[in-house]
């Protein structure tokens, strides 16, 4: 399968990783460079045109221009890609997260605006362009973003680990490409990367915010909200318990 790696040159290259029966071990061709827009902040897969083929899009932050963009590489399905077709976001995209959001069967992206506080959705065509972003708010200075169904609706919703604010801020999904305003709770500070999975095995996707020392794992409550915090004290083997880092919780 390919790495890839990304810089803020304005490029991104991918290696393939070629397995041999004979040998215990990867080696990496040479790799191949695609062009991208600036400061590059950020890289998913997704099949975004339907042909089977994984596609990439790109965050490019753009630190020393007006606007920031996402970019879409078409993949040929051999592991090389077609140029980049770029797509305009809000200021100083730093995350983003695919997922069908308005239920059409088309991957649709959702992008976190660090200098807006927002969040950007562009609707999939289903042919590898998007429609024109519509942003939401979130908390300042968003710094991650996960998608599941939080409410068990059915529907894609939204959360974003807003740095600035040291909270995490759901968006629940309307199920048509749209989002209700967002509902904030507490997480350490920093919090700077998020992700989502059913950490205690009741069939509810908690989230697990990233931060500088520690992470904390919100559970939910119910079919929705979150409740309660658990701090857990980073170790090269193990985590330990401490006291929850903040107690406002719904």
């Amino acid at each position: 399968m390919p790495n890839h790696k990304i810089g803020n040159e304005g490029r991104m290259t991918t290696s393939g990783c070629p397995f041999g029966a004979e040998r215990a071990y990867r080696t990496l061709d040479h790799p191949t460079e695609y062009g991208t827009g600036n400061g590059v902040a950020t890289v998913a897969t997704g099949d975004f045109n339907g042909d089977g083929n994984l596609d990439l899009v790109v965050a490019n932050s753009a630190w020393s221009c007006p606007h920031g963009t996402v970019s879409i590489l078409l993949g040929n399905g051999d592991g090389t890609f077609r140029p980049r077709t770029d797509f305009a976001t809000g200021e100083v995209p730093i995350a983003l997260v695919p997922g069908d959001f308005n239920r059409d069967g088309s991957l649709d992206l959702a992008v976190v605006n660090s200098l807006d506080g927002t969040v950007s959705i562009l609707i999939g065509n289903g042919d590898g362009t998007f429609a024109p972003q519509v942003a939401f708010a979130t908390g300042r200075t968003p710094s991650g973003i996960s998608a599941r169904d939080f409410n068990a609706d059915g529907k894609l919703d939204l959360a974003v680990a807003n740095a600035q604010d040291n909270n995490v801020s759901i968006l629940l999904g309307n199920g048509d490409g749209t989002f209700q305003a967002h509902v904030d709770y507490a997480a350490g500070p920093g919090a700077a990367g998020i992700t989502a999975d059913d950490f205690n095995g009741d069939g509810k996707a908690g989230h697990r915010g990233g931060e500088c020392e520690y992470v904390e794992l919100l559970e939910t409550k119910g079919s929705f909200p979150f409740c309660s915090a658990t701090a857990m004290e980073l170790s090269r083997r193990t985590w330990t318990p401490t006291p929850a880092a903040s107690s406002r919780w719904m």
